[in-house]
């Protein structure tokens, strides 16, 4: 079982004060709670990241808020299925048609820039970069949570994030992260959980 930190913890690794931009979305759907925003950004920030991935754009909230707290030289590439995709086996939350809006919602603002939108499957995608931070928010089954997780570590990442670990509408997230875990820890390195929310994390020794 991955080991509980809490919140806390991850902004004392912030070596200096640093005042957080946060939007406001229009629209209430499905997406990470405010705590977990700032532990994200704090745990960003703590690695000093410049390259960032996304897996899982849906409103694209998320990727606003990250690509808000960059460095200006900072970009973030947010993955998701096109339109239209085939859902894995189970992907309830996701299967209504209506519910993938097809434009987020930081298209149009002035952080588009730093924000390139990639639509395929984050499966069969090869980016051919590395990132400094890996958030993995996309579909919950197993292998594509593996597949996504093998891409994060291949591209040297100093920190991943897992979104709905502990989560019991996505179980093959926590069965997944805990057997990585066990992996981690018979080689020196090891997951966290942060408590209150369904966030669970790793950083590079």
């Amino acid at each position: 079982m991955v080991k509980p930190i809490r919140p806390y913890r991850l902004f004392e690794k912030l070596t200096e004060c640093y005042t957080a931009q946060v939007p406001i979305p229009k629209h209430h759907g499905v997406g990470i709670s405010l705590l977990e925003t700032f532990c994200l950004i704090s745990a960003m920030r703590t690695v000093k990241a410049k390259t960032v991935l996304e897996i899982g754009t849906f409103r694209g909230v998320t990727a606003l808020t990250l690509a808000m707290n960059l460095p200006p030289e900072g970009h973030l590439w947010t993955v998701d299925l096109p339109p239209g995709a085939e859902l894995p086996a189970g992907e309830l939350d996701r299967a209504a048609a209506a519910s993938r809006p097809e434009a987020p919602i930081f298209l149009g603002t002035e952080w588009e820039p730093r924000i390139t939108r990639v639509l395929q499957d984050s499966r069969t995608w090869n980016p051919y970069l590395d990132f400094d931070f890996v958030f993995i928010d996309g579909e919950h089954d197993w292998k594509t949570v593996q597949s996504d997780t093998n891409l994060a570590f291949d591209s040297a990442a100093k920190a991943i994030f897992w979104h709905d670990y502990s989560n019991p509408q996505h179980p093959e997230v926590t069965l997944f992260l805990d057997r990585l875990h066990s992996e981690l820890f018979h080689v020196g390195s090891e997951l966290f959980h942060v408590g209150d929310t369904h966030l669970a994390g790793w950083f590079r020794q």
